[in-house]
């Protein structure tokens, strides 16, 4: 396959799909015929009909597909040319179909003898009855010249009616743009949400599901260090609740350059740290992060959304979050107005395991990150002091916490238009993007 940007329409590209076969076999067990005009005929046919192509004489099959496609990512005005296709539509035209059909040898045969009707000629009370092995010679001495008849039919309808069939299924399918849509568990949800979400099968539910929904809108393509660029805009709803909805846009700073220098991927996704942050947000309204349990009698309330970020220098995933917590202690408690709320950053990793699916975990608990408003401290005097605590406070949960996991599995897109993918390994971008490489399961 090979893809062509356009020089004059930046949302356009044509690809060419070439294929070629060094084997073609057409075989049928049993063909029957009947005319039901003249039923005295009764069946005409034969068993084990082939059609194969001559791999010691002949050239290779060979089919050369060009398709344009355009996008329209912008709106259209009355007067422009294909107002039909709205904002996100892709539109196809498929131009000149090759293939030398035509040029490749054939070899046809059947196992003999064919069903023929018996043929008998009266002259004079006097009957004699054609014999059915010549009329079967006398077919095949004609095989030639039908299999250059076939061909010569099928090089015309790859010519003339090919191009504007496909076209047409691609266009009646894409006219409104490629919309696909993916089911998530609600994150960080607790366990048994979890497990009656999937005892009741809520998750499955036509309407109203008891997911997060993902869709992938299309927006435009072009070719990018000879990469096939597609740039998705998404929306992220709970299924529960159809008004809690929340739409990303493609559109951010450009990712660096070197994403695309490794070379074992077949799909390279980049996602918007944003849509992280939507997902996150559907769990927040739900109330999934208001405390978060980490075992051990640890219950820490979080008041706000957590939200997530790519550190630019250090290219690392990293959360924000803010805690509240109540200062205990006779002294402690009476230089702090509680409860207390204090902000850090936590910095996360993704981990692949064998079966191709990401863990995150806990790298550590950012001590110099953190900060505590004014408001929360009643007499500056202290304000280093409880600083200096709280800070302590984040290097012991560092000790306890190191490299804990946050979440297994973390819900990721396996499939794209129906083609299985395998992860293989990720990178972050410091502008915010976080590139997932894949290889193709077919």
């Amino acid at each position: 396959m090979e893809v062509v940007q356009s020089a004059e329409n930046k949302n356009k590209i044509t690809v060419y799909i070439n294929l070629e076969a060094d084997r073609l076999s057409l075989n049928l067990d049993s063909l029957r015929i009947s005319d039901n005009k003249h039923k005295f005929l009764k069946e005409i046919g034969g068993n084990k009909f082939s059609i194969n192509l001559d791999q010691a004489n002949s050239p290779n099959l060979s089919v050369r597909i060009p398709v344009e496609v355009e996008t329209f990512s912008a709106k259209r005005n009355p007067g422009d040319e294909d107002l039909e296709f709205k904002e996100g539509s892709i539109k196809f035209k498929i131009n000149e179909i090759e293939t030398n059909i035509d040029e490749i040898k054939l070899n046809a045969g059947w196992s003999a003898p064919l069903v023929l009707p018996r043929v008998s000629i009266s002259i004079n009370g006097r009957t004699a009855y054609l014999r059915t092995n010549k009329i079967e010679r006398a077919i095949k001495r004609q095989l030639p010249n039908m299999i250059s008849g076939m061909q010569e039919s099928l090089t015309k309808f790859f010519s003339e009616n090919a191009p504007e069939m496909i076209e047409g299924k691609l266009n009646r399918r894409f006219k409104r743009g490629y919309l696909d849509m993916y089911k998530f568990e609600p994150f960080f949800a607790p366990d048994h949400i979890i497990e009656r979400i999937s005892a009741l099968g809520e998750f499955d539910q036509p309407v109203y599901p008891n997911a997060y929904v993902l869709g992938l809108r299309f927006k435009n393509l072009g070719i990018k260090q000879g990469h096939l660029k597609i740039a998705l805009d998404t929306f992220m709803e709970d299924g529960l609740d159809d008004h809690n909805y929340y739409e990303i846009s493609a559109s951010k700073a450009p990712y660096s350059s070197d994403v695309l220098e490794r070379k074992d991927h077949d799909i390279a996704t980049i996602i918007n740290t944003d849509l992280i942050n939507k997902y996150i947000k559907l769990s927040c309204d739900r109330g999934y992060f208001k405390k978060v349990d980490f075992g051990d009698d640890l219950i820490i309330k979080v008041p706000s959304c957590p939200y997530i970020y790519v550190h630019k220098n250090e290219k690392e995933l990293r959360m924000k979050v803010e805690i509240e917590d109540n200062v205990k202690g006779f002294i402690e408690s009476r230089v702090v107005r509680n409860p207390i709320r204090v902000k850090f950053e936590v910095g996360l990793s993704l981990v692949l395991s064998k079966n191709g699916l990401y863990t995150l975990k806990m790298n550590r608990l950012y001590e110099n990150s953190l900060k505590i408003d004014n408001k929360y401290i009643k007499y500056k005097i202290f304000r280093k002091s409880v600083i200096k605590a709280a800070k302590k406070m984040l290097t012991n949960l560092n000790k306890t916490y190191e490299n804990y996991v946050l979440y297994e599995g973390v819900p990721l897109p396996d499939t794209i238009g129906g083609i299985p993918l395998r992860n293989i390994g990720h990178k972050l971008d410091k502008n915010g993007y976080m590139i997932l490489y894949m290889k193709t399961i077919l």
